[in-house]
């Protein structure tokens, strides 16, 4: 034992640690960050960056450019005042048949090795006609055009996928019943974020927007962004109730979520079709084998509003 105690130390500082072989792989899922099936505004300190793998992917031939990479998680289209949460199954169900995918161009063909997550989610890039096919689960895409599974993955999985970059999702016109599938997503909870709603009724005063469309107003809003002396920051602060108000009118500042909230918030307010989508964007080139190795860290929040003539549009 005496002879042994040397080596053990080495071993003991070198050895790399290693899980349980008896663990239960749902069990390595408590307590991970990452994603979530909601979103809060407003309790978050700061951003803890977790860096371990989400999942990896291999590409056929070149991979697309890396602003490209978006991996579509929950979409969250139901804003409480402090929340965001997926739209209701009861209503999800009255979205108009016009909502279907239509792609074009050259598929993007990839492979994804899927950490465990003990989520139902099925990660692929936007957007994928056709269901991967993963060994011992049935896969659907929902009416948010996200792929689901018919149980959390609690194991690894690798599945197959093709993507099209370019590609029209939702009702192109705002007629009849369309009316109703939209309306989910300009609604706003009352008595919250005042100024954010009066920043919406100056913006149509200006006699550039008062009669603007989606794409006007978006880039208005974003044109306020890039030059009104906002910056991206993982230690934001407490946000208060009005979490929107706080944003554009005293912090400045924020990560993904607070952003993307913010933007999603006042583009409802100048009536304009709006919701939040989580998922991951980017990722890390191994320049070795060519895999793509999707951290937590890359989870990310962005924006799509509603466009006359194209449906529901990126931002």
């Amino acid at each position: 034992a005496l002879l042994g105690a040397p080596i053990m130390a080495v071993l003991f500082v070198l050895f790399p640690r290693m899980a349980p072989l008896w663990g239960i792989p749902s069990d390595a899922m408590t307590g991970r960050s990452g994603l979530s099936a909601s979103m809060q505004v407003g309790n978050i300190a700061s951003l803890v960056l977790d860096s371990s793998i989400a999942m990896r992917i291999k590409f056929e031939g070149r991979p697309p450019p890396q602003p490209d990479l978006y991996f579509r998680g929950p979409v969250l289209s139901t804003f409480d005042g402090l929340e965001w949460r997926p739209l209701p199954a009861r209503l999800s169900q009255r979205l108009p048949a016009s909502s279907g995918l239509v792609v074009s161009g050259a598929p993007v063909n990839y492979e994804v090795t899927l950490e465990p997550n003990n989520r139902p989610w099925i990660f692929v890039m936007d957007a994928t006609p056709t269901a991967p096919r993963i060994p011992g689960l049935v896969t659907t895409l929902s009416p948010d055009l996200q792929w689901l599974a018919n149980r959390p993955v609690t194991d690894i999985v690798r599945y197959s996928a093709s993507s099209y970059s370019s590609f029209r999702y939702g009702p192109i016109s705002a007629t009849g019943n369309t009316l109703i599938g939209l309306q989910e997503y300009v609604d706003l909870p009352p008595g919250f974020n005042p100024r954010t709603l009066q920043l919406a009724a100056d913006l149509r005063r200006d006699p550039r927007l008062a009669t603007a469309g989606a794409p006007e107003l978006a880039a208005a809003v974003l044109d306020r962004l890039r030059t009104g002396g906002y910056r991206y920051t993982l230690a934001p602060g407490v946000s208060g109730q009005h979490s929107a108000d706080e944003f554009w009118f005293d912090t400045r500042e924020g990560f993904c979520e607070h952003i993307a909230s913010a933007f999603v918030i006042l583009m409802r307010a100048l009536d304009v079709p709006a919701r939040v989508v989580t998922g991951y964007q980017g990722g890390e080139l191994n320049g070795v084998d060519g895999f793509w190795t999707v951290r937590q860290s890359d989870a990310h929040a962005w924006a799509e509003i509603w466009q006359t003539g194209r449906g529901w549009v990126r931002v």
